[in-house]
């Protein structure tokens, strides 16, 4: 009974924050969008009073305090109008109303990240363990604020969470491969990017990585079988056949290096760095005609 006492206080505070005298019209006829998706999550995590005493626990349900939905909501209004300098205030007001939530601190964090302000970021997120969250999206920031601030092993230890509570989302796995590949364990890397994969086989994403991987690892023919994937699945992708050229001339085969560029250039005919290359190719080869008529097209 407590329980519902609690989530019908919540919502009458949160309905008198919004309709106070003070309170701008715009907000009052924000309402209905704000108040009615809430209520439709706290009937979802309401108590069933008809259930058995001996049904498996749920798990706790963090509610925010309604000061806190309340400048949230304003920190939510201004990221809508492109203003993160103005939703930082809100948020960090939010946060000093309900320390406790998980998703407010790493939001705030990531606001702080995305500002430049890292010793703002890792501040606010600092208190939080990657052991004690609960839910893939906060885990996902978390990683990326960690990796930015290159603190790579909790970033990986937010990874593993995330995997543990939902190891079917690719995007876990794509993104743990490629930090794993910035350390240089390609190993591990391949791993987790094969996995990524297996999950979601039209991603160019993991194929790209591992066809550096495999370049890495000397094995030249499955690089090469990677990146020609990749550029099946995503015949725009630019970084693939750069990659893909330079493991080319690497290996003296500067033709098919200045092939690999000209098939991006029948798809972009306006990416000049690659018409650049190809110039450069010829020129190395000694293919001056060559190189002047691709200078000039």
């Amino acid at each position: 009974m407590n329980d519902l006492i609690q989530h019908r206080t919540f919502l009458q505070g949160m309905g008198s924050l919004f309709l106070k005298g003070d309170c701008p019209m715009w907000r009052r006829a924000a309402l209905p969008y704000f108040i009615v998706p809430l209520m439709i999550v706290f009937c979802a995590a309401a108590p069933d009073l008809q259930s058995s005493p001996q049904s498996s626990p749920v798990p706790a349900v963090h509610y925010p305090t309604p000061k806190a939905y309340y400048y949230f909501l304003l920190g939510s209004l201004a990221e809508l109008s492109h203003s993160s300098s103005q939703a930082l205030p809100h948020y960090e007001a939010a946060l000093r109303e309900d320390p406790d939530s998980q998703y407010l601190r790493v939001r705030l964090g990531s606001l702080y990240f995305n500002a430049g302000k890292m010793s703002a970021a890792l501040e606010t997120i600092d208190s939080l363990s990657p052991a004690d969250v609960q839910q893939v999206s906060i885990l996902l920031q978390l990683a990326r604020i960690y990796a930015g601030a290159g603190q790579q092993e909790k970033a990986l230890a937010a990874y593993e969470q995330a995997i543990v509570l939902d190891p079917q989302v690719p995007k876990i796995h794509f993104s743990k491969g490629i930090l794993l590949f910035n350390l240089k364990r390609f190993q591990e890397a391949r791993a987790a990017l094969e996995r990524g994969n297996a999950l979601k086989s039209n991603s160019h994403v993991g194929y790209y990585y591992l066809g550096k991987i495999f370049y890495q690892l000397g094995e030249i023919d499955q690089a090469a079988l990677h990146f020609e994937k990749t550029l099946d699945i995503s015949p725009r992708f630019a970084p693939a056949y750069q990659a893909f050229a330079n493991m080319l001339e690497k290996q003296h085969d500067r033709s098919g290096a200045v092939e690999i560029y000209e098939r991006y250039l029948r798809v972009n005919p306006h990416k000049k760095n690659f018409r650049q290359e190809i110039v450069r190719l010829h020129l190395a080869q000694g293919s001056y005609q060559q190189a002047d008529r691709k200078s000039v097209v």
